[in-house]
């Protein structure tokens, strides 16, 4: 069964934008090179300044170790080190339904 891997963050006092967008391009590049990787996107909440990623997997098992890998990675570290940590909130939960996506890079 297809899972969702929510994640929610705030990022650091000073970092722009842009700085969040440059990680998330750059840990795109190692996530899609992983087992099992459907899908992602990155939206942001300008009333309570929350970013929120979500990444779809073919499984939990393949969502679970491949977040094993990409937590190995640089570009993971590089992402780190831009947000708050204990403002990041993480939920793994299994597609029950859904619709067709078609993904729009940059749409923003």
């Amino acid at each position: 069964m297809q899972v969702v891997e929510v994640i929610t963050f705030k990022a650091k006092a000073g970092v722009t934008q842009l700085d969040v967008i440059e990680a998330n391009k750059e840990a795109l590049n190692d996530l899609e090179k992983l087992n099992g990787f459907l899908y992602r996107s990155l939206s942001f909440n300008q009333e309570s300044e929350t970013w929120t990623d979500v990444v779809y997997w073919e499984n939990k098992e393949i969502a679970k170790k491949a977040g094993d890998l990409f937590f190995q990675s640089t570009a993971c570290q590089n992402l780190m080190d831009i947000i708050e940590k204990e403002s990041t909130h993480m939920q793994l939960s299994d597609i029950l339904y859904s619709s067709e996506c078609s993904e729009s890079k940059n749409s923003g």
